[in-house]
């Protein structure tokens, strides 16, 4: 389908939500960028791809958790160097390397997606990778002034929306350490108020059930490009991760 649309250049990005899926599969994953990307270079599709930070520095949280989207992000990341495989028509960005990753400002209220910061400063990011690569690019726009969101606002989303999203899934260790804190106040030991702002001052975090999983999926800017060598106006859009 993406093909079909006859793009110049695509954005092939596996993000969150991939890592957080109970059916996360990681050779699944690395067959799904393999063979998307083999697709498009065989059509001349100059591809764009990134390799995830450890949002876990930035959610504190709980050990297992931590431990857990590590390892998947670590697979992640195998996955996407398997696919660009040395291929000059494939352009990586490492997001780690990149210090406003792990900044409160760069993300939106929930501190896994981009905020309107973040998707400026990844459009850069991908930009410079553009230009590097030899496709000349008109100016950049100035990144906005930083704007983290605060604390009671993190609070409220997670009450509302990131616990019981958490709640409503399958087998995971964060939705564990809730059933087991919930058991606790059943049994006498503490007030679920007290636990629940543990979770949330930790940053027991999780992304809303407002997106779904889009392992490999393909964001394609047709229409947008002109024929390479020139100006590319405007700037590749960057999707949520």
């Amino acid at each position: 389908m993406a093909l079909a649309l006859r793009p110049q250049i695509a954005s092939l990005v596996a993000g969150m939500n991939d890592l957080l899926s109970p059916g996360f599969d990681p050779l699944r994953l690395r067959h799904n960028l393999v063979w998307s990307v083999r697709d498009l270079r065989a059509a001349g599709v100059l591809v764009l791809m990134a390799r995830l930070h450890d949002p876990g520095r930035l959610l504190r949280l709980p050990r297992p958790a931590r431990r857990l989207l590590t390892t998947r992000i670590g697979r992640l990341n195998a996955a996407v160097d398997a696919a660009a495989a040395a291929d000059r028509g494939v352009l990586v960005i490492d997001l780690a390397r990149h210090p406003e990753v792990y900044r409160l400002s760069t993300f939106d209220v929930d501190r896994v997606h981009p905020g309107p910061r973040g998707h400026q400063l990844m459009a850069r990011a991908f930009a410079e990778a553009l230009r590097e690569a030899g496709v000349p690019l008109l100016a950049l726009p100035a990144v906005g002034p930083p704007a983290t969101p605060s604390r009671l606002a993190h609070a409220g989303w997670m009450v509302s929306v990131g616990l019981p999203w958490l709640l409503a899934r399958p087998a995971s260790p964060l939705r564990r350490q809730v059933r087991r804190i919930m058991a606790g106040h059943r049994a006498g030991r503490t007030s679920t108020s007290r636990h629940l702002q543990r979770i949330v001052t930790t940053g027991g975090q999780a992304q809303p059930e407002r997106t779904q999983p889009h392992t490999g999926a393909v964001t394609v800017h047709a229409g947008a490009v002109p024929a390479l060598p020139g100006t590319i106006s405007p700037l590749p859009t960057v999707d949520r991760m």
